[in-house]
């Protein structure tokens, strides 16, 4: 009788849920930065 623990499977789904979100967080994150850098560098800066 090898049945996975409902606590434990229930902790590996919220540390892949915690994992996933930081990953794709920190992806979202440098794309907008990318971007933002070059919308920056392609307009010419009007003071």
């Amino acid at each position: 009788y090898t049945k996975i623990p409902i606590f434990f499977l229930l902790a590996l789904c919220i540390s892949m849920t915690i994992l996933f979100s930081i990953v794709s967080y920190h992806l979202i994150e440098k794309k907008c930065i990318n971007w933002a850098k070059q919308r920056t560098t392609n307009f010419p800066k009007k003071v």
